[in-house]
């Protein structure tokens, strides 16, 4: 089997094991308006709760990316997948809120346990002319999960109950951990290939000479970090907050707003092509591009400051575009910057690193939404999701302006 061959089915399984790993934690999104009433929960409890998670897997992140570079991907993420759906099947048959904090805690980390060393994974077999290609690809298999998640899920509990909204998903996601582990090859190696990247041969445990720290600090990556915590204040409160939103400012049965939420991952998915597109005609210069996906994230967050009350419609659709528009970020803030450190064996620890940076955004926002929607209501939020999406937009510009000295710097600690 030639290696293009090879290369469609390591993507086919990665697409999979990550649309599996977003079953088992937005399956949550769509539980908690009924766990929350099931339960007696306000708008703070499940702000704790969404929040947790994110505070976790932000940690894991940085943990398990450092790891990822020195350990086998296919048994990492195997543990990751595999955790991951016992803790959601124990969630389904819990009542206490301390204990579904805790549990799903601890499902924040294992999953944090997939993103790195998968990418580590694509720069063994894919060559620097196909990371976009790769990273709008692999993008896709998070709305791919939602879309799951917030669909079938959402019928299942229509004629159940919240607590299958965890055991199915944790079943599915069982099964598939067994899947990779049979079927995931970590490197063209394990096959009798030679790896398209010249930098990357097979070298699990090594370190490398260059610190994370330092390429942080060198190369101004402290910066895209700002805007990974801008994106992931906006993103994950839309995925987390969107269908709550939807229910509390409008007046339509709660079955009516899951259908609509429906919109929130088709357009992101829109999202994630549109800033393939717009990165390769922008001559693949990603900051540029990310720019301007901010920019229309801001655009969006205006109109729902001005009408989130007033349609259901218009609401529907400002919400759905900003979430397109900052998965469209998030895909190239989250691969093809981690892959331009593949030369350094820091793949897995710089996209650690910025996925940490993305999930601070996402712990921060879990826990200001609950707790800015109970004292001043959902415009406050808008206005929240607008100073960070500003302050993701000057820290980028800042970047592209030290562009070439971070690379020069990068070549000269090689």
């Amino acid at each position: 089997m030639n290696i293009s061959r090879w290369q469609r089915k390591i993507f086919l399984f990665s697409w999979f094991a990550y649309a599996s790993a977003y079953l088992v934690r937005t399956n949550i999104s769509i539980a908690l308006p009924q766990m929350a009433k099931s339960l007696e929960w306000n708008n703070t409890t499940i702000g704790i709760v969404g929040s947790i998670f994110f505070w976790m897997y932000a940690l894991g992140q940085l943990i398990n990316g450092h790891l990822g570079d020195k350990v086998n991907s296919k048994l990492f993420i195997f543990t990751g997948l595999c955790v991951s759906s016992l803790l959601n099947i124990i969630v389904g048959f819990s009542q206490n809120f301390f204990l579904i904090t805790i549990l799903w805690a601890l499902n924040g980390f294992f999953l944090s346990m997939l993103w790195g060393p998968m990418v580590k994974t694509f720069s063994y077999w894919f060559s620097k002319e196909k990371q976009t290609k790769i990273a709008v690809g692999i993008s896709t298999s998070m709305i791919g999960g939602y879309l799951i998640s917030w669909g079938v899920v959402g019928v299942i509990m229509y004629y159940t109950s919240w607590q299958y909204a965890f055991w199915i998903p944790g079943a599915i996601v069982l099964i598939y951990s067994f899947i990779w582990l049979i079927n995931m090859k970590n490197h063209p190696e394990d096959v009798g290939l030679v790896s398209p990247n010249h930098y990357q041969r097979k070298v699990e445990g090594q370190n490398g000479a260059i610190s994370l720290i330092k390429i942080i600090k060198d190369t101004k990556l402290w910066l895209i970090a700002i805007a990974c915590i801008a994106q992931g204040v906006i993103k994950d409160g839309i995925t987390l907050w969107g269908p709550t939103f939807l229910l509390q400012t409008q007046d339509l049965d709660p079955k009516i707003i899951m259908v609509l939420s429906l919109f929130i991952p088709f357009l992101s998915l829109l999202g994630i092509f549109f800033a393939g597109w717009l990165n390769e005609k922008l001559g693949f210069q990603e900051k540029r591009t990310i720019k301007y996906l901010i920019m229309g994230a801001i655009f969006n967050t205006f109109i729902l400051y001005l009408y989130s009350s007033v349609n259901v419609y218009v609401s529907t659709l400002a919400i759905s575009f900003a979430a397109a528009f900052m998965y469209g970020a998030n895909s190239l803030l989250l691969t093809i910057i981690p892959l331009k450190y593949l030369k350094y064996h820091k793949v897995s620890a710089v996209a650690g690193f910025l996925d940490f940076s993305s999930y601070m955004g996402a712990a921060l926002t879990g826990v200001l939404t609950g707790f800015m929607v109970d004292k001043f209501g959902w415009t406050s939020i808008f206005l929240l999701w607008s100073v960070f999406a500003v302050s993701g937009i000057v820290s980028i510009a800042i970047s592209g302006k030290y562009e070439k000295q971070s690379m020069e710097t990068l070549e000269s600690l090689a």
